[in-house]
């Protein structure tokens, strides 16, 4: 055997359940040689477990969507320092009603955001919610700051991509079956410390929403 090769040791036949407190056991493989899996709990189990995943969400009355302005809403600021990257998971959007225009859902960033709120900072006010730990009733507190509804910056947020969701003009009172409105990001992006994320429109669609952002707050892992 090359000195640089591995040799893996398993075992072959249907597993049996180990007792707690057991560190050490081999791989089940099949047949072929293949390693064998099988999931037990759910994707985010563990994570949810540990209380690092949250969910952030406007009022159920909802809020209007606008373009890209000093008052976009809602905001999470994963503020400097923080320590933790948020790695967002899925986005949900509950229709609420009002006149609708043509335009879509986007998201945009402030990148430099710092971490102090005020005159002259990059985040000058905002009306904070907690989000809440999936960990119903426990898990850890959430250190991402989030503004629902009601906030003001210097500057307003940069373009980051579409949510790929899309309005055609309609009224409120027009009847419409049950619809789904929901963008699976599953970790394609990551708001890390000093970034603050919006949801936006790319115009004045007005439609009102509610939404539930999901997200997992991780740990920065440490530079060498």
């Amino acid at each position: 055997m090359s000195s640089d090769t591995v040799q893996l040791e398993g075992y072959v036949g249907a597993g049996s359940l180990l007792s707690d407190g057991v560190v050490t056991t081999r791989p089940r493989m099949g047949n072929f040689g293949e390693l064998m899996t099988s999931p037990l709990n759910s994707r985010f189990y563990e994570h949810v477990l540990r209380g690092n995943a949250f969910v952030y969400s406007t009022p159920a009355a909802g809020a209007a969507l606008v373009a890209p302005t000093t008052t976009n809403a809602p905001m999470i600021w994963n503020p400097a320092g923080s320590g933790k990257n948020l790695v967002l998971h899925k986005i949900v959007y509950g229709y609420v009603g009002t006149t609708w225009a043509a335009g879509h859902i986007e998201y945009g960033v402030v990148t430099s955001a710092g971490s102090q709120i005020g005159t002259g900072a990059p985040i000058v006010s905002l009306t904070q919610v907690s989000g809440v730990n999936l960990l119903v009733g426990a898990g850890n507190a959430s250190v991402m700051r989030f503004a629902p509804t009601t906030l003001v910056v210097v500057a307003a947020p940069t373009f980051l991509c579409t949510a790929g969701i899309s309005a055609n003009a309609g009224t409120a009172a027009a009847v419409v079956p049950p619809f789904k409105m929901e963008d699976m990001i599953e970790g394609h992006i990551i708001i890390p410390p000093g970034v603050a994320f919006f949801v936006m429109s790319n115009a004045a669609i007005a439609g009102v929403v509610c939404v539930s952002i999901y997200g997992l707050e991780v740990a920065v892992a440490p530079t060498a």
